[in-house]
């Protein structure tokens, strides 16, 4: 995936989650002309939760695996063009509501991009012409042939179809993505849990048994983890690079029985 970076590194980006920008920056990630999809005009009170674009030129020091996390783009059209794309998606029509789309989680977007038809995913990638990403272990490419073709839509204009969310949420595999991340964050507590899997498995059903957002199924999932270690929610926090409002809420779960 680095040589394919390297070879196409005046068009491609990669676009990352909020918690997986702050991984980079600890390895030292250059963060020249790193652009914030959020805009402050409207998601002010979202900005430390906002995904970033980072040019491929900032990604030669992060390891593979970290890279793997997120997504790759490759688009032959201006930055700012695609910015003004990605930002389009942000928000989304779901049952006459609208909402935040989290398309660039791989978690969210990669079981929705499975379900939909292939001129629906031209529709989605817009000007992007490459989407690279992992899931499940396994790299998926997806070419857009009608990226020459894109043309600015009027936000919101995506809509997430009911057949987009059919099956798009997978227990084992919210598990296994959890059990990776905490075997790297925190291997000492999961070394001291010798049924780890089950703690998290058993936690993500009760949370979504309680219909809690998946950002709290996870930290509540962590809490569980936490009732057997002896590292302080002031050590987790650091670890994980929790917000204010995030601590708050695991110590809240770690008061909480399933």
């Amino acid at each position: 995936m680095k040589e394919w970076i390297l070879n196409h590194a005046n068009h491609v980006y990669w676009l990352v989650t909020a918690e997986l920008f702050k991984k980079a920056l600890n390895e030292n990630m250059p963060v020249d002309e790193v652009i914030p999809l959020f805009c402050l005009n409207t998601f002010k009170d979202l900005m430390s939760l906002s995904p970033w674009l980072v040019p491929a030129e900032s990604l030669t020091v992060l390891d593979e695996k970290l890279i793997q996390q997120g997504l790759l783009l490759e688009s032959d059209y201006p930055t700012n063009e695609v910015l003004n794309h990605l930002r389009s998606l942000l928000l989304a029509g779901l049952d006459g509501e609208e909402v935040l789309f989290r398309f660039y989680d791989p978690i969210v977007i990669a079981p929705m991009l499975n379900l939909m038809q292939e001129s629906e995913k031209y529709l989605f990638m817009g000007n992007i012409k490459t989407l690279r990403y992992c899931h499940l272990e396994k790299v998926f490419i997806l070419n857009n042939p009608l990226h020459d073709c894109h043309k600015k839509n009027e936000e919101p204009w995506w809509v997430i179809q009911p057949e987009h969310l059919v099956n798009s949420y997978d227990l084992d595999t919210h598990c296994q993505i959890l059990d990776r991340r905490f075997w790297n964050v925190i291997p000492e507590v999961m070394e001291a849990n010798v049924t780890s899997n089950i703690i998290i498995k058993d936690a993500l059903i009760y949370a979504s048994n309680q219909q809690w957002s998946s950002d709290d199924a996870e930290l509540y999932a962590l809490s569980q983890l936490l009732v057997t270690s002896n590292s302080s929610i002031a050590d987790i926090t650091k670890k994980f690079h929790l917000s204010s409002s995030d601590a708050t809420t695991l110590v809240k779960f770690s008061e909480v029985k399933a």
